[in-house]
């Protein structure tokens, strides 16, 4: 339930560091899905991306695919997904 102050991006993560360098390299879409998760402590559901996101499910469904298969997202199951350690 509670997680440690540590394992919480921090806010300055998002414009710097790795992230910032995958955001730029990656395309908007996925960067979207990324800064959304970064803003929600690395995890997230589909439900949540595409309210959060604004993009469509298919959308999600397709950058979501691909984000795994970078190795930059984990498939939780269960529509819940969370960034994996770079």
């Amino acid at each position: 339930l509670f997680e440690k102050i540590e394992d919480i991006p921090a806010i300055e993560q998002i414009n710097s560091g790795p992230w910032k360098i995958w955001m730029d390299k990656i395309g908007a879409g996925k960067a979207k899905i990324i800064q959304v998760m970064l803003e929600n402590n690395g995890k997230a559901s589909k439900q949540q991306l595409i309210v959060l996101t604004g993009l469509s499910r298919e959308s999600i469904r397709i950058y979501v695919s691909s984000l795994i298969s970078m190795k930059l997202l984990i498939d939780g199951g269960a529509g819940e997904y969370s960034l994996a350690k770079i």
